[in-house]
C-alpha cells in the first residue's frame, strides 16, 4: 500500500435540479433542467486522492473533486416572472450551471492489515456554484456553505 493513491475517472451521472424563485413563502419551485434545457445526464470528470502519513500509515489524508457542470438552451414555453422583470413566452434562454464539488477529510484505521482496513473520519464538503442564465439580464445564485462530515469506512 503505498503513501499516495491517485484515482481518475469519468461517469455517467443523472440530475435533477431544483431551484427556488423568490422568497420560501411566495416564491416558486422550476425544475432546472425542464426549464433551462440543462442535460439530465451527463459524463462527470472526477478525481481522488488518498494521502497515507506515518510509519503505520493508519493516519490518512483524503481529497476528492466532482465536475458536474453543464449548460443549456431553452425557448420559454410560458411567460415567466423572477423579481420585477417578466421574461415572455418564445424567448430563448441561454443557462450556465458551474457545478464543482471538493471533498477534504482525515481518517484514522482503527483496523489494517494486509487484507482489510477499517476507520472513522472527519472532513469537509464544499460546493462551487457559478450559475446563471442570459436574457435580458443574469440572474445568479450563491454558493452553499461548507458542509462537515463524519463517516466510517472499509476496504477488503
Amino acid at each position: 500500500m503505498g503513501a499516495f493513491q491517485p484515482e481518475f475517472g469519468r461517469g455517467i451521472v443523472f440530475l435533477k435540479s431544483d431551484v427556488r424563485v423568490g422568497s420560501q413563502a411566495t416564491g416558486i419551485s422550476v425544475n432546472a433542467e425542464d426549464a433551462l434545457g440543462l442535460d439530465t445526464d451527463m459524463l462527470a470528470l472526477r478525481g481522488e486522492g488518498i494521502f497515507r502519513l506515518g510509519e503505520s500509515r493508519r493516519h490518512r489524508l483524503d481529497f476528492g473533486f466532482l465536475d458536474l457542470s453543464r449548460d443549456g438552451t431553452r425557448t420559454l414555453g410560458r411567460d415567466i416572472t423572477i423579481g420585477d422583470t417578466v421574461y415572455p413566452i418564445g424567448t430563448t434562454v441561454e443557462t450556465e450551471f458551474d457545478l464543482k464539488l471538493f471533498k477534504g477529510a482525515y481518517s484514522y484505521s482503527l483496523v489494517q492489515d494486509e487484507r482489510i482496513d477499517f476507520g472513522l473520519g472527519i472532513g469537509l464538503y464544499v460546493a462551487r456554484l457559478n450559475s446563471g442564465s442570459a436574457v435580458r439580464a443574469r440572474v445568479r445564485w450563491r454558493n452553499p456553505p461548507p458542509r462537515p462530515a463524519a463517516f466510517f469506512g472499509g476496504a477488503y
